[in-house]
């Protein structure tokens, strides 16, 4: 059985969004979490939880995957922090390839 690529994708991502400039700029370093500790103050990124699809054929394994990532920011009024957070989400993951090993692929 070949296995799901939960792991190694989830630490692609979060190796991608721990150095991206932008984010760190406004959330600080390590600031992105799988598990938030009771200590930590946001504002910070939570990668939540994943839905991974087989969608492979007779001849070729593929995968759909589906990640909830969050954003918590802990402004008084309005959302402007988590607006500009979502916004280097975006930036940093949206359309941009991820070398990632897989076993089994």
């Amino acid at each position: 059985m070949v296995s799901t690529p939960n792991n190694p994708l989830q630490a692609a991502i979060y190796t991608r969004l721990n150095a991206f400039a932008g984010l760190t700029a406004l959330i600080g370093a390590n600031q992105v979490f799988d598990y938030v500790p009771a200590s930590i103050k946001p504002p910070y990124v939570l990668i939540g939880d994943d839905v991974f699809t087989d969608n492979s054929t007779k001849t070729e394994s593929a995968w759909q995957a589906v990640m909830t990532i969050h954003c918590w920011a802990a402004e008084k009024a309005g959302s402007k922090t988590a607006t500009a957070i979502l916004d280097q989400l975006y930036a940093a993951l949206h359309l941009q390839s991820i070398n990632i090993s897989i076993s089994g692929f």
